[in-house]
């Protein structure tokens, strides 16, 4: 293994388990049904933003673990689908591989919270949130290539106009897990 010089992929492994940690205190705090967990995220509005903002950048930092101990260049960029497509096309596939074999929840349970957001209230005519049936290791970074940009400047982008923002905590966090147990392997 030659990691990257200058940078410390186990101080960057502590860094996003810190992380995501802080992202699961949230998660963990909100029941898990699905008609019950968007209630309990309203209700603390500032968790949510922080678990997403904290999730969100535990997977980047993950990915930037794998960068270092691969020996590559890390782009200087927050963009999540960016950073998994410019890992060696053996690493996606494992990777891919090791999401895929996780176990999907029945659908009774919550995997994410969407929020729509706007300084009027929302009517019946505005856009209504769609179905996000793809579940895919790429789908999911796709949906959230910006989401550390996106919620940690939350509190910017209320207007009239009715913004959606979702929080895909469980495929985010499964990305997660998939992401540290490789920086694992690799770093022995």
């Amino acid at each position: 293994m030659t990691t990257m010089p200058g940078r410390d992929p186990k101080l960057a492994l502590d860094s996003a388990d810190s992380f995501r940690s802080l992202a699961g205190r949230f998660v963990s705090s909100i029941r898990m049904h699905v008609n019950y967990a968007w209630q309990d995220a309203l209700a603390d509005l500032g968790g949510l933003v922080a678990s997403a903002t904290n999730l969100t950048l535990a997977v980047e930092i993950y990915l930037k673990t794998l960068y270092i101990l691969l020996g590559l260049q890390v782009p200087h960029t927050h963009n999540l689908l960016r950073l998994f497509s410019g890992l060696p096309r053996e690493v996606q596939e494992a990777l891919t591989h090791d999401y895929d074999a996780q176990e999907c929840p029945s659908p009774e349970i919550a995997c994410g919270i969407t929020l729509q957001l706007s300084t009027r209230p929302l009517t019946s005519d505005d856009p209504h949130p769609e179905e996000r049936p793809d579940h895919s290791l790429v789908a999911i970074l796709g949906r959230n290539k910006d989401a550390f940009e996106t919620w940690r400047y939350l509190y910017e982008r209320a207007d009239q106009r009715v913004s959606t923002f979702e929080y895909e905590f469980r495929w985010l966090d499964n990305a997660a897990a998939v992401f540290r147990a490789r920086a694992l392997s690799l770093l022995g």
